[in-house]
């Protein structure tokens, strides 16, 4: 019966332990409720019931746990997919409502509806913002492949076009970007923004150096 084990345990990251749990205890339920099961051939009735018939007596429970589980999934998948804007808490309410049947489950939902709820309350029409960690990594990820080797100098004025890994960009929205800013609008927005950044004082370092050195040969060519 050792393959009938339930998985092992994640010492880290515990909250991930939650789906595989679920998913062991619902097939042992299963496998008991079926004595024709083909899997039950390598042991006896009797075996089976001694070792895991105590699972039936959680079997509400389990029920219950398996549609929290299942909201918390199609609650991060909408948010990686969908993010945050006036609106979604209504289109979660619709995605929530087949799946809750629970008195725990429905619990649940309402307060992830009313979550989201709260947190659209502030966004201007047609306004969206991520809402999911997923998406800014992913983000993240994508502006070091922009940096490439400037990746090494921290923050650079390239984080100036972060905003723009967020959208398709086509030949036409370039060209609208490209009239919308001036390289003197660049300028001062990260000169207001960045302030003096890792680059700039390394570069002004340097300069004050050379400054100082040509200063000194011409004092001994004097």
């Amino acid at each position: 019966m050792a393959h009938l084990a339930p998985p092992s345990m994640k010492v880290k990251a515990r909250f991930m332990n939650l789906q595989s749990r679920l998913r062991w205890a619902q097939a042992m339920l299963w496998l008991l409720d079926h004595p024709v099961a083909d899997s039950r051939r390598w042991m006896t009735p009797q075996r089976l019931e001694e070792k895991l018939g105590w699972l039936r007596s959680f079997a509400d429970e389990i029920a219950a746990w398996s549609e929290c589980e299942k909201l918390i999934e199609a609650g991060v998948t909408f948010a990686d997919e969908q993010g945050l804007f006036r609106g979604a808490a209504e289109r979660l309410r619709v995605l929530f409502e087949p799946l809750a049947s629970r008195a725990p489950g429905r619990r649940m939902a309402e307060e992830l509806i009313a979550f989201v709820a709260d947190a659209e309350s502030s966004l201007k029409k047609g306004e969206r913002l991520p809402m999911s960690t997923d998406v800014l990594e992913s983000l993240f990820g994508s502006f070091k492949q922009l940096e490439g080797q400037h990746a090494k100098g921290g923050f650079t004025s390239l984080v100036a076009a972060l905003g723009s890994l967020m959208r398709t960009a086509t030949p036409e929205t370039i060209r609208q970007a490209f009239a919308a800013i001036s390289t003197d609008d660049l300028k001062a927005w990260t000169q207001t923004r960045l302030g003096e950044t890792l680059t700039f004082k390394r570069n002004a370092t340097y300069a004050e150096f050379r400054k100082a050195e040509s200063a000194n040969i011409s004092k001994t060519m004097c």
